[in-house]
């Protein structure tokens, strides 16, 4: 698959066993958050 970017960035401000989140850095509306689980797939569908 290739280098991830949610698992190289240091940007994570909670997280447990299965998932994460982090603040996004473009946001639609003030204190958006991403969050994203830790399983890799080969792809979304």
């Amino acid at each position: 698959m290739g280098i991830c970017f949610f698992c190289t960035t240091n940007k994570r401000v909670l997280k447990n066993d299965l998932a994460f989140a982090l603040f996004d850095e473009f946001p639609v509306s003030k204190g958006h958050m991403i969050f994203a689980t830790k399983r890799h797939v080969k792809t979304f569908f």
